[in-house]
């Protein structure tokens, strides 16, 4: 969790991460696969990368090694294909009937209080009018009577987002609204 805070802040501070998709090692020490790289050239238009990073560090105190080059001893190289950059996706988590306010209360506090990671309310009731290329998640909590706001059109527009590469969580009673014959093959 402590590195998930620590990525979810460096996201939001707007710096650039990258993972590698291998372990490798570099200049003689071991890397396992996900580490975080984050560099001086991914970040030469944020003018105060430097200050912010270390305050990041400071806070956080990870693990974090300085390198002097990209280029590792074994394993793939920071300009290789294995290392990619972690994107800061939108999330829109629903909320309000019917969602419940439990369900929907976890996900808020997960994300806003332990993970601190910004996310936008989408109340049901205006859902279907929502521009889904907005958001590149969204999380439907569970709950009861979806079946409501799940129409045909609804799902169309939801099956067409994911088809786009939307990212769609759907939890407890939203499972079974997407499902059956005309909804996602769960």
């Amino acid at each position: 969790m402590k590195d998930a805070r620590c990525l979810a802040e460096l996201l939001n501070k707007g710096i650039r991460v990258r993972y590698a998709l291998k372990s490798f090692r570099l200049e003689g020490r071991p890397y396992k696969q996900g580490s975080l790289i984050i560099t001086k050239a991914d970040n030469k238009l944020k003018p105060d990368f430097i200050p912010v990073f270390k305050r990041l560090v400071e806070k956080h105190t990870n693990s974090i090694n300085a390198a002097s080059t990209g280029f590792v001893d074994d394993g793939k190289d920071f300009g290789s294909g294995y290392v990619r950059m972690i994107p800061r996706v939108k999330v829109g988590v629903v909320m309000g009937d019917p969602t419940s306010t439990l369900r929907y209360g976890e996900i808020w506090h997960f994300m806003e209080q332990q993970l601190g990671y910004p996310f936008a309310a989408l109340d049901a009731e205006y859902l279907k009018g929502v521009d889904l290329n907005k958001y590149d998640v969204l999380i439907m909590p569970g709950g009861y009577g979806y079946r409501d706001l799940v129409d045909e059109n609804f799902l169309k527009k939801l099956k067409s987002w994911v088809a786009s590469g939307g990212r769609l969580i759907a939890m407890g009673g939203a499972i079974r609204s997407i499902g059956g014959d005309e909804g996602f093959n769960i």
